[in-house]
């Protein structure tokens, strides 16, 4: 039997599946049934002899772009099995589209879900993804899959190597910048109470003792080791090190993360 976060987090991968598929299937339904387009879709689907059979002969034309003229070889391999699976239809095409385009809008939830830890404001950020008319293009015109393939690709490199790399904080600075503390310097820290004999612990013995943005300082952090090289104790050989300190406390919250509430 899964933890209650597990069961959680399948509950809102099931509603942001079924919220987006509702939401593409209402914006672009009245597109299915579109033509080809008299701009690329002549020469890229209806027109080209390479992308009719998964043939090694038709493959190796089809991923030679001085035969093809086109460089976009996922792009084309992608008509190539469409034609395999469904006919060279518009529509069967068409379909095959949007369901990359589904495919890159989960992956958007996925991202957002682990960059905000919030579901419901994840799934409201995908859904403005989902509908945004600037979108509209790369789901009813057949020559622009080439958008939504590599916005899947780029999408599932982030998923797997970007949260568990340095190169977090590429995202994630903007992030914590937006939800700076606006308070004056010298007033963000809370004074201790040392007079307080039902306090049993002063500052943070644990992970779950941070607040949500005292977290988001960690994925934060650069780990460039400036603040390590300008630290007083450190440079004068005590073995503090704020850049060991952050990245060892990022490494315990992601092991830890999944428990805290």
């Amino acid at each position: 039997m899964g933890s209650p976060h597990s069961t959680s987090a399948r509950k809102w991968h099931l509603i942001a599946l079924c919220a987006i598929i509702l939401a593409v299937a209402l914006c672009y339904h009245h597109a299915i049934d579109y033509p080809f387009l008299n701009w690329d879709d002549y020469k890229l689907i209806r027109d080209n002899p390479y992308n009719k059979s998964l043939g090694w002969d038709s493959l190796k034309h089809l991923m030679n772009p001085f035969i093809t003229g086109s460089v976009k070889v996922m792009r084309d391999f992608s008509y190539a099995v469409d034609y395999q699976l469904w006919g060279g239809s518009p529509r069967s095409i068409r379909l095959g589209t949007i369901f990359f385009y589904i495919t890159c809008s989960f992956l958007v939830f996925s991202l957002l879900r682990q960059l905000l830890g919030h579901a419901p404001a994840a799934l409201f950020g995908t859904l403005i993804f989902v509908v945004h008319p600037l979108h509209v293009e790369s789901v009813t015109w057949l020559s622009a899959r080439k958008e939504a393939l590599s916005a899947t690709f780029f999408l599932l490199a982030f998923l797997v190597y970007i949260p568990l790399s340095k190169h977090l904080h590429l995202i994630m600075c903007p992030v914590n910048e937006f939800f700076r503390n606006l308070k004056p310097r010298g007033g963000q820290v809370r004074p201790l109470d040392l007079e307080d004999e039902d306090l049993e612990e002063y500052g943070v013995s644990r992970i779950d003792g941070f607040t949500r943005w005292q977290l988001l300082d960690l994925y934060a952090c650069a780990e460039c080791g400036r603040c390590q090289d300008h630290c007083p104790a450190w440079l004068t050989g005590k073995p503090l090190s704020p850049k060991l300190l952050m990245t060892k406390l990022k490494d315990h919250l992601n092991e830890a993360g999944p428990g805290l509430r």
